[in-house]
């Protein structure tokens, strides 16, 4: 049966930074239940739809730091070596079938429960989380800022490292960077929120304001 002609630019490669998608289906971060705590079965997942077609394959969201902690919900934790070399199973299986690997870096900011890590959730200002009860937020000081600000730093050259093509943030569903753009999270006129903005392509700066 021939292809409709409408469809043929489905199948065009497309250039995204250095790299090329062979074809313009692109899977998307979605949960699986396997994260790093079942490294093997994540590659099997991920590397089967690379095998069936799909030209980029990202994981499930990735908590970055030990202050973003989801458990006991699974996600693809990415703190250490150790979730490196759990998620070079999957970035190896998928590059097997010519497909690239994306990670998609996330923050819960005041919604991380972070029941085994037990550091405080964060947040622009100390408010309370509207997904997860009893958790209220620390309101972040400029030291708190550098440090996570060094943390996705470092969770993007270990997602390079581990041999992830892809690296993206999470910014959606009112997780830290919504956070930072929210007046419902942004109270002013604290330190925090007097002195700090979020600037389109630039990452976190200093504020004129």
């Amino acid at each position: 049966m021939p292809m409709d002609p409408d469809h043929a630019i489905l199948f065009e490669p497309v250039g995204i930074g250095p790299h090329t998608l062979r074809n313009r289906f692109y899977q998307v971060p979605h949960c699986s239940g396997f994260g790093t705590e079942k490294p093997w079965t994540q590659a099997a997942h991920r590397g089967v739809k690379a095998e069936g077609g799909w030209a980029a394959v990202c994981t499930e969201y990735a908590p970055l730091a030990p202050d973003s902690d989801e458990a006991p919900l699974i996600a693809a934790r990415f703190w250490d070596r150790d979730d490196m070399r759990a998620l070079r199973l999957m970035t190896d299986r998928v590059h097997e079938h010519g497909s690239l690997a994306g990670l998609e870096l996330h923050h819960s900011g005041n919604h991380a429960p972070n029941r085994v890590t037990r550091w405080p959730a964060l947040a622009p200002s100390q408010t309370a989380s509207d997904l997860e009860p009893d958790i209220v937020a620390k309101e972040m000081e400029l030291r708190d800022i550098r440090r996570v600000q060094d943390d996705w730093v470092d969770a993007a050259v270990r997602g390079r490292d581990c041999g992830f093509d892809i690296v993206y943030v999470y910014g959606g569903h009112s997780y830290l960077p919504m956070q930072f753009l929210s007046p419902s999270t942004t109270s002013e006129p604290t330190p925090t929120a007097a002195l700090w903005r979020t600037a389109p392509g630039s990452g976190w700066r200093r504020s004129s304001a």
